[in-house]
């Protein structure tokens, strides 16, 4: 009896087995749990908020097949669909981790240009995959849509955007974000284009709070190869909370392209550990001249909002080209206490800008190996504590060449006051662009 018990046992497991491998299981809106089997879907299935335990499985989508209305949990499983726009309202548990989720299993090629339905689908993706996810936008195109989208109160997240292009062709009125990240840990976005809506903004809608992507109280957030232009107000907006606290800390742009912001390409506001690495930020005159600026049209403008409770610090920029900024390229004004420490500038190229570097109030400052061209202002500092302006180059349209002293690039009255504790040496300028 025992013998015959134990045979049977190990038939059974071979059965399995072949189940598997040869006899695929129909899903049914009747069974809610499903381990180690291939599973088909082929028709609509709408499971009413019900939750799905499905455990080392491979779900195989057919023509036809699609979920909807579900909770999915359990693990070690893949999904391989034959068609898009398989899943509609269906979030993944933390355990459930497919790697990569694809947006095609929400989004389809069809509906590229249906502006409120991509809205919805794509903050759909944000609000499904679980944190700990890795997200790659299989269809890629140009995606009209409104600046709507969320990805808060996450972590753990990477999203390969994989070129797509976001634009919108209408006013959003003054207050607007194509991407939020609050109060979210380790965010990873790639190859991610932005398009705002300075042109389509009507005359009533005046103010300048439409902004490209914004970061509020966020840890660990990176942006590489990440392209944005034309936003009613900033292009990047980085800081803390409205209250002035919790500082957004270890925010890294790499590869961006930052361009024709109305008010700043890049404004940070309370932030700790900011670094700027191989960027290309500008200003152009693509726009009409009545839409195309508002102070104080930076770069990269350092500026909290509270001084008494918000600060800027560890800043760090390289490698870097900006250029056609009208007013200025970086800085802190209008305080009376130090607000902001310890920003480095090394090895950038300034072209065409009234003010290439502008800073007051702030200690810590270090300005190396950058080259500056056509620029009426290279460096003016106010209010700064320790600096060391090192080996940096100005080029100038006469017809020689000579080391100059002290703090400043040219021969009239030095731009740089109730400054203290200061090291410059080495700046030269170079005539005819040598």
């Amino acid at each position: 009896m025992i013998k015959t018990i134990v045979f049977i046992t190990i038939i059974w497991g071979i059965n399995f087995q072949t189940k598997q491998a040869d006899t695929p299981t129909f899903m049914s809106l009747s069974q809610k749990e499903y381990n180690n089997e291939t599973i088909l879907i082929q028709s609509q299935l709408d499971f009413r908020q019900q939750q799905l335990v499905i455990t080392n499985c491979k779900l195989i989508f057919q023509k036809g097949g699609s979920l909807c209305n579900a909770v999915l949990s359990g693990k070690n499983n893949t999904i391989t669909s034959e068609k898009e726009n398989i899943f509609a309202n269906v979030i993944f548990s933390s355990e459930f981790l497919i790697h990569p989720y694809l947006s095609s299993w929400w989004l389809s090629k069809d509906s590229l240009q249906n502006q409120n339905y991509n809205n919805l689908k794509i903050q759909e993706i944000f609000n499904s995959i679980p944190n700990h996810a890795e997200l790659k936008f299989d269809l890629t195109g140009h995606i009209l849509c409104d600046p709507v989208f969320q990805l808060n109160d996450r972590n753990d997240i990477k999203i390969d955007f994989n070129g797509l292009h976001l634009y919108t062709n209408r006013s959003h009125g003054p207050g607007s974000e194509f991407l939020q990240i609050f109060r979210s840990r380790h965010i990873f976005i790639n190859q991610l284009n932005i398009t705002g809506d300075t042109q389509f903004h009507t005359a009533e809608d005046k103010g300048e709070w439409g902004m490209g992507i914004m970061i509020r109280s966020s840890y660990n957030v990176k942006l590489q190869n990440v392209k944005i232009e034309q936003c009613w107000g900033d292009n990047l907006y980085i800081s803390g909370d409205k209250n002035g606290t919790n500082p957004s800390q270890n925010i890294h742009l790499e590869g961006c392209i930052l361009k024709d912001g109305r008010r700043n390409n890049i404004s940070i506001i309370n932030a700790d550990s900011i670094g700027i690495t191989s960027c290309y930020i500008t200003k152009t005159t693509d726009l009409p001249a009545e839409i195309r600026t508002t102070r104080p049209n930076t770069a990269i403008d350092l500026e909290p909002n509270f001084p008494d409770r918000e600060k800027v610090s560890d800043f760090f920029i390289s490698d870097t080209h900006i250029e056609l900024n009208h007013v200025g390229t970086i800085g802190i004004y209008n305080f009376n206490n130090l607000s902001g420490k310890n920003a480095s500038i090394e090895n950038c190229t300034f072209s065409n800008i009234k003010y290439s570097i502008y800073f007051t109030a702030f200690k810590e400052l270090l300005i190396k190996e950058c080259v500056f061209s056509d620029s009426q202002t290279p460096v003016y500092l106010n209010k700064v504590r320790s600096i060391s302006v090192i080996d940096n180059k100005l080029y100038r349209d006469t017809d020689a060449t000579r080391t100059i002293s002290f703090y400043t690039f040219s021969d009239y009255t030095p731009e740089m006051y109730n400054c203290s504790d200061y090291k410059v040496q080495n700046n030269k300028i170079l005539y005819n662009k040598q």
